[in-house]
Order: structure tokens, then sequence, then C-alpha cells
């Protein structure tokens, strides 16, 4: 099957190409004349290049093509083309333990999860970025969310003891956090990183009555699940 994923420079992009092994896999800079992703008539430039190129499958992961991409979806599929569009904020998945909507209530819940003695995590309420592990021997931070693993209490009070304070939900961790990315795709579920077969087991029950097809990011502690989302949020 070929497969176009739109640009090599989403930081996942190469996680997707790998989970699609066994296709033939295509990346939007390596076209000529790619349709940029602010363009007016995107969904049409890029039909016309799916069809030269005899296209079955794409993914887009340029943030402006999102929309205009989902709106022609059926077109898309009037030719045998199929758009992996789903980027909805919902994950199909996620067991929190409390979410927060201010620094006093992230401090209590904290406290309620169980630290300082507990293993704990927090997110994004709204389940964009990765989970940060708190483990008070972190002392630097750069990017939250997605390049660091761990913050310290006294970071998390640094960085969100303030006005614009945006929801944040709290993960109890059994053992150690594990992110892996799942692609459930053409009746297959691959995943990217060595998990035991009950973990994928596990994971793969999610998916059963969902009939949810995409490229995902899933986060196991133990024989636990707490979450699973859109990859590319």
């Amino acid at each position: 099957m070929r497969v176009l994923i739109t640009t090599a420079n989403h930081p996942q992009s190469y996680t997707l190409a790998y989970l699609l092994h066994g296709n033939e896999i295509l990346f939007g800079e390596a076209i000529e004349d790619f349709p940029k992703e602010d363009s007016i008539s995107l969904a049409h430039e890029l039909l016309k290049i799916c069809l030269d190129l005899e296209i079955e499958v794409v993914f887009p992961l340029r943030n402006k093509e999102m929309m205009p991409l989902a709106e022609s979806t059926v077109l898309y599929e009037e030719f045998g083309i199929k758009l992996m569009v789903d980027q909805g904020l919902e994950p199909i998945f996620n067991h929190q333990f409390d979410q927060a909507e201010d620094f006093n209530q992230l401090s209590a819940s904290l406290l309620r999860a169980g630290y300082p003695n507990s293993a704990l995590a927090i997110g994004r309420a709204d389940v964009s970025g990765n989970l940060l592990v708190i483990d008070d021997h972190q002392k630097n931070f750069n990017q939250v969310w997605n390049k660091m693993q761990s913050i310290s209490f006294s970071q998390i009070g640094k960085l969100f003891n303030q006005q614009h304070f945006e929801a944040i939900a709290i993960y109890q961790l059994s053992e150690n956090l594990i992110t892996a990315y799942v692609l459930n795709f053409n009746e297959e579920t691959v995943f990217s990183a060595a998990l035991s077969a009950e973990h994928q087991d596990l994971i793969k029950s999610k998916f059963i009555g969902e009939n949810q097809e995409g490229f995902y990011q899933v986060d196991v502690s133990g024989n636990e699940i707490l979450r699973i989302k859109n990859a590319l949020l």
C-alpha cells in the first residue's frame, strides 16, 4: 500500500513511518510542488497528487491542513483514498486521579494523591503534550510537556502558580511511566515500544467497539493504562 505522510518535520513523523513498515511511505517534502498547508485549494491540489502517485492513504500531520482535509473526506473516498484525519481532543481512554482548575487545587490534589510518598505524574487536562513524572531530584527544565520527562514540586510552583492557569490532570503511578506509540490501522494494531504481551492485550481491548483507526500515544504504569490519546496532539 502506498501511504503519504504530509510532512517529515512533525516530532512523530518517523515513529509513524516505522509503525507503517511493510507499506511504501512517501513524505510531502519529497514530492515536487507539494501544496503549502495554508493553500486555499489544498484539498484539491493534494487530491491530484494522490491520484498521480496512486496514493491510497494520507496521514496529514501539518496543523493548518487538518480542517480542510477533514471536510474533504467524502471527496477522497470517492476516489478510493483514505484520509486519516481524526484529530479529536477526546482521548480514547483517560484514567486520571483528579483535575485541578487553579494552582491551589493542584497543590491540594497532589497531597490527596499521596505526594510526596506516592509516585505521581501530571499532564494537561486537554491531553495535549506528554505526562511529567513528579521527581524532586529534577533541577532543570526547558520546554514543558514536550521535552521534559520529570519535574520537581518546586518547579511546579514556579511554572503554574500564575493567573493564567490551564487545567491540569493528576495521575497516580504504580510503577515507572512507560510511553509508547500505537498505530491502529487496517485491522492491525502495531506498537512502537517493547511492551509486554499483557500490556498489548490491555491496550488492544480499549479499541474494541471504538472503531478507532489512527495513530495514538499510550501512557502505561504497571498493569494500568493511564491514557490513550491522539499522538499528534
